[in-house]
């Protein structure tokens, strides 16, 4: 039961954002400062990568140690990103791109439909699962 709760708010948030086509090409007229990094289909979607990396952003300030996040964190993010060697200098790169900062505004637009309460919940519960 403990993991449901985990479960049902990250799928809801990810249910969300699948009703967008996924965009994974970066565009030919990018900025030549703005590195793309392309999302190939044996890694995770722009919006399941988006949805971790929204917990790094909302969880924080909720959870009780966020030290214990951070690991958790962390873990989440590699299950997202297993062929990367650092999924989190990974994520802060990717998240310069256009096309998954959008992706990230629709995720946490479904995540700000939950209450405060329901997302401490669920952030506290990352932090406390045991990987």
């Amino acid at each position: 039961m403990h993991m449901s709760l985990k479960m049902l708010s990250i799928s809801l948030i990810s249910a969300s954002t699948f009703l967008i086509t996924p965009a994974f090409a970066a565009s030919k007229k990018a900025p030549a400062q703005e590195q793309n990094i392309d999302v190939s289909q044996d890694q995770a979607s722009l919006e399941e990568i988006a949805t971790v990396y929204n917990l790094s952003k909302l969880c924080p300030s909720l959870v009780k140690d966020k030290a214990t996040f951070e690991k958790a964190y962390e873990v989440e993010l590699k299950k997202v990103l297993p062929n990367e060697a650092n999924p989190k200098t990974f994520v802060q790169t990717l998240a310069k791109q256009k096309d998954f900062q959008a992706k990230l505004k629709d995720v946490q637009k479904a995540s700000a439909k939950f209450s405060k309460k329901e997302n401490a919940e669920m952030c506290q519960e990352v932090a406390d699962y045991r990987y």
